[in-house]
């Protein structure tokens, strides 16, 4: 593995979860500056953040892993997602995927953790749920799961060192709430595994996107 391609794992690995929390702080700092009220403008950054920092992040990152994929494999992300075309199995694998994570989720719900999560607007549900849908099952899993994960692989030869790795990072970015990161790490791990064992990225995008559309489906609703 070449020098610059160790930065790029470094990048993804780290990039998303600095700049996600230095662009949090920017924008707090600019509302604060337009409310002068702390809560409000605490308010706003959150409910804009997929906006005002994911959307843009998670589509940066998108685009230069694109680019590293055609330079390093003369290969699209488009192969990398639907090469071979998309079997019934993977639909299946996606969901049985789909189903631990709501076991993880069911943990977190029904500890009573979830409950002191703060509350938002239906507007800005609506934003969350827009971006959580349609950007990030594909771009985080092509950035954590279809990038670093499989450099980390072939550079390690060992698989779990790997995952975990790469799950640790997914978690941070998922951060700071503690709770949401240990289970959102261990979510890591089951994609990561379910990744390397099966090659086909497609199905932990199923799970991904499955689980994201049942959690702000039902946020929204409780909202409504």
């Amino acid at each position: 593995m070449t020098f610059s391609q160790k930065r790029r794992i470094v990048l993804i690995l780290v990039g998303p979860i600095v700049l996600s929390f230095g662009l949090n702080s920017l924008w707090f700092g600019v509302l604060y500056l337009i409310t002068r009220n702390q809560l409000l403008a605490l308010s706003y950054s959150i409910e804009l953040m997929p906006i005002l920092v994911l959307i843009p992040l998670e589509l940066s990152f998108l685009y230069l892993v694109a680019r590293w994929f055609n330079e390093e494999e003369n290969r699209s992300v488009r192969d990398l997602i639907l090469g071979g075309g998309v079997a019934l199995r993977d639909v299946v694998v996606g969901f049985v995927v789909f189903l631990a994570y709501l076991a993880l989720q069911a943990v977190y719900v029904f500890s009573g953790i979830a409950a002191t999560a703060p509350r938002m607007s239906l507007l800005g549900g609506v934003i969350w749920a827009v971006g959580a849908i349609t950007i990030a099952p594909v771009a985080e899993e092509i950035m954590w799961r279809g990038y670093a994960l499989g450099r980390l692989y072939k550079v390690y030869n060992y698989h779990w060192r790997a995952i975990l790795i790469t799950a640790l990072s997914w978690a941070f970015f998922h951060g700071p709430n503690i709770y949401l990161i240990i289970i959102t790490f261990a979510a890591g791990i089951v994609a990561g595994y379910t990744y390397l064992r099966s090659q086909r990225l497609i199905q932990v995008i199923i799970a991904h996107l499955l689980i994201n559309v049942w959690n702000w489906s039902t946020y929204l609703l409780v909202l409504a």
